[in-house]
């Protein structure tokens, strides 16, 4: 079969990203021909080095960079499978077979009557709304992005405001862009110049605000917004203008798939509370570690950042001094990514290590690909803390949605002690491969029982990584077969 598999964002190369490729290179050792599509490709050497993939099995086509799902659609029909596997987005396909991969599924954003004209919300936008003094505004999401078409436009001038201080970042694909202070009740008008680049192919503009949690007293209830939008000038000579086609109906585009993945039960079951449809599971592949002699350290993964899917290391740290009181010896280890041009993610940082003052916590930032091997190899216990504090019903999102790195250092033989909510809740079974925790004490509570039981520590050890190993790359492939086998028999 020919078989094409879209993401509007592959050049980024994270998780999704790796999904995708590594769900190509499966087809493609099925014997399928498969093409990458996308409006921005990658280098096969940059996917080498970031990914450690060789993807050169693969085919891959370049989409025409523009708004709405025309491009995509008209494409998609040439294809004997279609899948799409592009986070927010959702468009028809009209290919003999399509599936679609779902990490989280978005709520429906509302069109406001200024979508028409040529830039819009392309992500991370709430409907256009009206204040008591009857001026028109919008509330942005704390991340997202803005299209802005091909054309001569010059500048854009946007008006921000918050009812609290926070920073704002925009920022060009080129890098390019500004950070305000907003202060509350003041709004600010910010201009930006357009890079050259995009007279020619068009670009987003993306934005960056800490999240402020908002308990609207309309049916809204509670959400979790960034900025808020008034006045905006787009100054674009020769505008696009978005036909109904370029916004498909949502229900009509999910018609067109024959299948939705979900790489979770948890993603499977807001599917169905969202979109109405059922979804079968689909992991990602995880990588699987050797175990190595085990030592009194305890480990914890995930990038230094603030924002919605956050992994709250300060709730780690806290539950750390409970333990340390009485389990002298222990250390905690935080490993992760850092964005060292952020300045705020920086002082994230420099929060924590003043948090840990006085406590054995290491940092281990950037850290690379063999050293955090060592650490799963050698780490006892595994800690997650992503999704504390932020409620499951109103803000699923900052939930996390599987858990790649609890599966790695279970393959490693490390006990997981996970935040009972999201994917990690259901990777680990409470009391079986690990425990799961509601609060700092509780967490600490359950790691001084393991502690003092090495038997239980052994056993929990054991079952951690059997159990990883049905997220390992060779089940994966197994699981894409099967899939594939099924969708065939249904289509005789």
């Amino acid at each position: 079969m020919r078989i094409g598999l879209y993401n509007r964002w592959l050049s980024i190369l994270g998780g999704g990203e790796r999904y995708m490729l590594e769900l190509g290179l499966v087809l493609a050792r099925l014997g399928h021909q498969v093409e990458l599509l996308s409006q921005r490709l990658v280098d096969p050497a940059l996917v080498r080095t970031r990914l450690g993939l060789e993807i050169g099995a693969l085919g891959m086509r370049k989409l025409a960079d523009e708004p709405g799902a025309a491009v995509v659609t008209e494409a998609s029909a040439e294809y004997d499978l279609f899948i799409a596997v592009s986070h927010g987005d959702l468009f028809p396909s009209l290919a003999r077979r399509s599936w679609m991969v779902v990490f989280f599924p978005e709520a429906e954003i509302a069109a406001g009557p200024e979508d028409k004209a040529a830039p819009y919300i392309w992500r991370g936008g709430y409907a256009e709304e009206l204040d008591g003094a009857g001026r028109r505004f919008r509330w942005l999401a704390p991340e997202g992005a803005i299209w802005l078409p091909p054309g001569d436009a010059q500048e854009v001038t946007i008006t921000c405001e918050r009812p609290n201080a926070g920073r704002v970042e925009w920022v060009f694909e080129d890098g390019a862009g500004k950070s305000i202070d907003l202060h509350p009740g003041k709004p600010v008008q910010m201009r930006l110049t357009l890079p050259r680049r995009q007279l020619a192919s068009g670009m987003l503009l993306s934005w960056r605000a800490a999240p402020l949690l908002v308990d609207d007293p309309r049916p809204l209830g509670l959400r979790l917004l960034g900025v808020a939008l008034g006045r905006r000038r787009f100054l674009l000579s020769r505008p696009r203008e978005l036909l109904p086609s370029d916004r498909p109906e949502p229900a009509l585009a999910l018609r067109s798939y024959s299948r939705l993945l979900a790489i979770s039960d948890y993603t499977a079951s807001w599917i169905i509370r969202r979109w109405g449809r059922r979804a079968e599971i689909l992991p990602p592949p995880v990588p699987q570690y050797q175990p190595g002699a085990k030592h009194p350290l305890i480990l914890s993964v995930g990038r230094f950042f603030r924002g919605l899917h956050a992994k709250r290391h300060d709730i780690l740290i806290e539950a750390f001094r409970l333990l340390a009181s009485s389990s002298a010896g222990w250390e905690l280890h935080l490993a992760g990514g850092l964005d060292e041009a952020n300045q705020d993610h920086q002082g994230y940082v420099e929060e924590l290590r003043r948090a840990a003052s006085g406590l054995p916590v290491h940092f281990h930032i950037n850290v690379a690909g063999d050293r955090l091997a060592e650490l799963y190899s050698a780490a006892s216990f595994y800690w997650h803390a992503a999704g504390y504090g932020s409620d499951p019903e109103q803000v699923p999102e900052a939930q996390e949605h599987f858990g790649i790195t609890t599966v790695e250092a279970m393959s490693a033989g490390c006990v997981p002690l996970v935040y009972a909510t999201g994917g990690p809740a259901e990777v680990v079974r409470d009391g079986i491969d690990g425990y799961h925790w509601r609060e700092p004490e509780d967490l600490a509570g359950k790691t001084r029982a393991l502690i003092a039981g090495p038997e239980l520590r052994e056993r929990l050890g054991c079952a951690a990584r059997e159990r990883a190993a049905s997220y390992s790359p060779e089940a994966f492939a197994g699981r894409v077969d099967q899939l594939l086998r099924e969708e065939m028999k249904d289509h005789q």
